[in-house]
């Protein structure tokens, strides 16, 4: 944006569904949000940088005037989701279709030559959220590696850890079966 004559400039963020980071005149950034107003004094342009793991949706507008006092969009924050336990694999379900068994305790047993791929998408639905909990009993952890084979995160067993990213993923047990529940969180829109 190039600055006007005159006076403060004033970046408005209407709705924004993550934070983002914005600099000023290439100075250092700030967090930003829905429904807040960055007053600098002046700025010739600004800069938005996204610094999650997936999209982010922003509208935004910058001038002369604060944004009116009406209260944030945050549609976007509060869209519906779906939830998506264990790949759809029933516990106490067999092996079947390229998918793990899962025990009576409602663990999946992933072996470790499977590379059983998770998709990013449910239905045509973007993943926010996968969250994965390695049994305390189980035998070896838990190998998530990306498209190419690249180890993202090793989790030991009694461990959990959580990832927000809608890109595709590959599990494995490392050096023997890992027993793990997985649980996915998918955006409505």
């Amino acid at each position: 944006m190039q600055k006007t004559q005159g006076g403060d400039i004033y970046l408005n963020i209407g709705a924004c569904n993550l934070p983002l980071s914005a600099a000023f005149n290439g100075g250092p950034g700030k967090n930003v949000s829905a429904g807040q107003t960055y007053k600098e004094n002046p700025f010739n342009y600004f800069s938005l940088t996204n610094n999650n793991a997936v999209a982010v949706t922003v509208t935004f507008s910058s001038g002369q005037h604060p944004a009116s006092s009406q209260p944030a969009d945050n549609s976007v924050s509060n869209a519906s989701h779906t939830a998506l336990g264990n790949l759809t694999v029933a516990t106490g379900g067999p092996a079947a279709g390229g998918l793990p068994a899962c025990d009576a305790n409602g663990y999946l047993q992933i072996t470790t030559a499977m590379n059983l791929l998770v998709p990013g998408t449910n239905n045509g639905h973007r993943r926010q959220l996968i969250t994965f909990d390695v049994s305390p009993n189980s035998p070896k952890s838990l190998l998530v590696q990306d498209a190419n084979g690249c180890v993202l995160q090793n989790i030991p067993a009694g461990q959990a850890r959580q990832m927000v990213t809608d890109a595709p993923l590959y599990l494995s047990g490392n050096g023997a079966t890992a027993w793990a529940v997985i649980g996915q969180i998918f955006l409505n829109s």
